[in-house]
């Protein structure tokens, strides 16, 4: 597997795509093994190879290839990266096995231009499937597609001659209606009795290549095809699929995320499992409390809707543009509003409402963009690329058109106007907008969710998607409202609206030159803006900016002389800046160990598995076969009543070593002692094995959940680069609610849970003129340290001041606040305190130590960590600097 490993790790796949490659390569190797990696091989043996390898590693057993070659299904859900799958099962086959001839299948227009697109190379690509592999040795390809193959060259897509052997790889890709369609004699210039009229045309002999381009491919001793949607080619009665079964491949590799029926199926990774890893956005639907539909017509609850969707869709855009000013990203990600109408004349009437002067008076004009059957191939192809930050549509309304293989990221709104037996569509639609635009999830709610609006059809559109998704998330959009106004009553969406934190920096700089007639006209605040300017300079060209150190002040007195100011304006100016920044030094720390984590033994609690109940057998099998995909479980349905021990046993361990934060190696006797335990508790219920059938991923969600409880974590060591000293305080933008004015830091009326909302000023020795908490500690905190005549200055961190990593995985730590007081620097975390023992705050901590260790080295003053928790900073009546210091220790 050190191939897979190899190419997993130069792709940087996903855990799910990295698993479904390792599978894959050990069912390759092993029908290589056994001479069965080829055209003609005995399907009946193929397929036992892969029931064998199923078995041994836990997975459901397929019971047919369904083709008539060796195909595969890869059941893997919207969004986890089907692409860039393809692109590791093309490396890992022609790095191991030297096949060079591919033939990738989509099922329609759109997917066919973006798989184009994705596998065409170019530095500016940034999704090119094989990005990355250049370290592997990866060759450039040929890649013939349905627009040129019958007028191949194969010319210039990568330049080289179809025959041409100095490019080793081809890959072909091809709407499927190129394998299946018929044209006219007309249109082909045949005579009507020419056999040859009722063939495809890629079926049909070419002049050039002296055969047809069909039979070229068929003949192909290594030829793999790779179906992306599959499940549109499946049925054999389809012409698409008996195409696919003529051309004889020696490998069929099927990808899709609604397998249904399938019986092919070599790995799983469905929806829900992809919503708690955490790589789709969180899915959620909006609703209006006691909303009395009967008070509406049809085009006023529309309307509503459509009001709605503005709201979240304004509030969306204001937190991607933060999100990215405040990051130093430059994606111009910009969100738009999906709404699915019911027919032609539906989509047309909605499109001329969202584009008039009723609806938000008139801001969507120019920017609505309407997809129906009806549609043009230019409207179509302008969803390939409404990902553009220079596309100008905000709203696309969809009449059944848009379906699997449509990949965006910047679907943030929903809004369903088709009849309620349409659940379906919706959950499609959902689907469409589950991708992330910055490849993860970022813990910003208005970035990581998607809201689908639907007050009508609420209950059934929760209740299918619990059933296709997991549980879905419910935004409340405020009571009822009989006149179609979107208010802010109840717990409302209020409107957000943006605002900017200002360093004090920022009102002394200006890139005006020092013009002045005599000395005496240049202030100290004119320079004190030069100075900044000089800073942020120095610091950008490698030198160590620091207003602590005589020989720069000196440095920086000099050379303000040559411009005729005054050596004691300028040391007055080093003063205020001084007052208004804080010397911060740039450390890098990269973590250099991998991270121990030990287990300490201990007595499993069973109470939780005692309370499970036994399943009605009659559930058995559908339970089964739905929810516990795994060897033991396949087991037990033919295995009578007995509760197998043993395979209890290997499968819970085997669960347990695919646990991420546990080092299953270095503790593998202690683990085996927990398994032991959970399978005494089990014997001690009734019918343990029916337990097992029904509850086996609850039971190792329990287990899982005592083991990280017993664990402690380990040999985090780091190494440093310690870099000038002065960090620049940048603007940060932010939101407030629209209804919202700026408060007093020291007024306490209003309501907690909703600070996040809100935005403070008023103090006297912040480095912002406004700031945002996240909590209401944090802010009760920083009003008793203003108190504190030892604190000079203070601001709340953001990313670009600091970004320090922690763990081994690189991931970055911003502290929450900052403070500089007569005798130290401080770095602040507020948690609150079900958190202050959380795995992540503790290696944050280790960090945030580590940092301030190093930076004291280098710093006029000590740095020093405190982690506090909530709780007690409300059960201080007052807290000053010291007492903060003795708490945080």
């Amino acid at each position: 597997m050190k191939l897979a490993k190899s190419i997993s790790k130069c792709l940087s796949l996903r855990k799910p795509q990295e698993q479904a490659l390792i599978h894959f390569a050990a069912v390759a190797n092993n029908l290589a093994e056994a001479k069965l990696l080829c055209k003609g091989a005995a399907i009946e043996e193929q397929v036992k190879i892969v029931q064998e390898y199923q078995k041994s590693a836990g997975l459901h057993s397929i019971s047919s290839f369904e083709h008539n070659f060796c195909s595969m299904t890869f059941d893997m859900a919207t969004g986890v990266g089907k692409t860039r799958l393809m692109g590791a099962f093309i490396a890992y086959l022609y790095k191991r096995f030297n096949f060079k001839n591919f033939l990738i299948v989509a099922p329609g227009t759109t997917v066919y231009e973006k798989l184009v697109a994705d596998f065409t190379p170019g530095y500016t690509n940034k999704k090119y499937v094989f990005r990355g592999l250049d370290t592997l040795g990866w060759p450039e390809h040929k890649m013939i597609t349905g627009d040129n193959y019958n007028s191949v060259t194969a010319s210039a897509v990568v330049g080289a001659d179809l025959f041409d052997d100095a490019i080793p790889i081809t890959i072909n890709i091809f709407n499927i209606g190129k394998l299946t369609e018929k044209q006219s004699a007309k249109e082909n210039h045949l005579d009507k009795s020419n056999a040859a009229a009722s063939m495809p045309r890629i079926r049909r002999v070419s002049e050039f290549l002296g055969d047809s381009y069909f039979n070229i491919l068929s003949q192909k001793d290594d030829l793999v095809i790779i179906m992306d949607e599959s499940h549109h080619y499946r049925a054999n009665a389809k012409a698409g699929f008996n195409a696919i079964n003529d051309l004889k491949p020696v490998l069929g590799i099927e990808l899709t995320a609604t397998p249904e029926g399938a019986k092919n199926i070599l790995f799983s990774y469905r929806l829900p499992e992809a919503m708690r890893d955490r790589y789709v956005k969180i899915p959620a639907v909006a609703y209006r409390g006691n909303l009395n539909l009967s008070n509406f017509t049809p085009d006023e609850l529309e309307h509503l809707k459509l009001k709605e969707a503005d709201l979240i869709h304004s509030n969306k855009k204001i937190a991607l543009t933060d999100y990215e000013f405040n990051h130093g990203l430059k994606q111009g990600i910009k969100p738009f509003i999906f709404v699915i109408s019911r027919d032609i004349a539906h989509a047309k009437r909605l499109e001329e409402y969202t584009q008039s002067d009723d609806y938000c008076n008139g801001k969507y004009k120019g920017k609505v963009l309407r997809i129906d059957s009806s549609s043009s191939e230019d409207d179509i192809k302008k969803l390939l690329f409404l990902e553009n930050p220079w596309s100008p549509y905000e709203i696309v309304i969809h009449c059944n058109k848009l379906g699997e293989g449509w990949d965006v990221t910047n679907l943030y709104t929903i809004v369903p106007l088709r009849a309620a037996n349409e659940l379906h569509l919706i959950m499609q639609s959902i689907g469409r907008g589950l991708r992330l635009p910055y490849g993860k999830r970022v813990g910003e709610k208005d970035i990581d969710q998607v809201i689908v609006i639907s007050h009508d059809n609420f209950n059934k559109v929760i209740e299918q998607a619990s059933k296709e998704m997991g549980d879905f998330e419910k935004v409340d959009l405020g009571g009822g409202s009989d006149n179609g106004q979107t208010g802010d009553s109840g717990n409302g969406m209020p409107r957000k609206k943006a605002i900017t934190m200002t360093p004090k920096t920022e009102s002394f700089v200006t890139r005006e030159p020092l013009l002045a007639s005599t000395p005496k006209d240049v202030t100290p605040e004119n320079v004190a803006g030069k100075i900044i300017l000089r800073m942020d300079e120095d610091a950008n060209n490698g030198k160590k900016p620091n207003l602590n150190n005589p020989e720069y002040i000196q440095e920086t007195k000099t050379d303000f002389a040559t411009q005729n100011i005054r050596e004691e304006v300028t040391e007055e100016a080093v003063e205020i800046v001084k007052q208004v920044t804080i010397d911060i030094p740039r450390i890098t720390l990269k973590p250099v160990n991998h991270v121990t984590s030990d287990l300490a033994s201990f007595t499993v609690d069973g109470s939780e598995i005692k309370k499970l109940r036994p399943v009605d057998n009659k559930l058995l099998i559908k339970t089964v076969l739905s929810k516990n995909a795994t060897a033991y479980i396949s087991k037990l349905k033919d295995d009578g009543d007995a509760f197998s021990e043993q395979d209890f046993m290997c499968q819970l361990m085997s669960e347990i070593a695919a646990i991420d934060e546990i080092d299953y190696e270095g503790n593998a006797t202690i683990i085996k002692e927990v398994a032991e335990q959970v399978k005494d508790i089990l014997k001690q219920c009734d019918n343990p094995k029916n337990l097992v059938i029904n509850y086996f991923k609850r039971i190792c969600e329990m287990v899982k959940a005592q083991l990280l409880a017993h664990r402690t974590v380990g040999n985090l060591e780091y190494e440093n680069l310690v870099e000038p000293g002065y960090v620049k305080l940048r603007l940060i933008s932010g939101t407030i609610n629209e209804n919202e004015n700026l408060r007093d830091f020291r007024d306490d009326q209003f309501v907690k849970s909703q600070i996040k909302t809100m935005a403070f000023t008023g103090f006297k020795k912040c480095l912002y003129d406004i700031q945002k908490f996240d909590s209401d500690p944090e802010r009760v905190l920083m009003v008793e340290m203003e108190d504190d005549e030892t604190l000079l200055k203070w601001f709340r961190a953001e990313q670009t001041t600091f970004s320090i990593p922690y763990g081994a995985d690189g991931s970055c730590y911003t502290p929450d606040i900052i403070m500089e007081t007569v005798n130290e620097k401080i770095m602040c975390e507020v948690k609150a305190a079900d958190k202050m023992t959380d795995e992540v705050v503790l290696q944050k901590a280790v960090a945030g130590r580590k940092w301030c260790e190093l930076a004291s080295k280098e710093d006029n003053k000590p740095w020093k960590y405190v982690l506090i928790s909530e709780e007690e900073i409300k059960n201080r009546p007052s807290l000053d600097v010291n007492g903060l210091l003795t708490l945080g220790q």
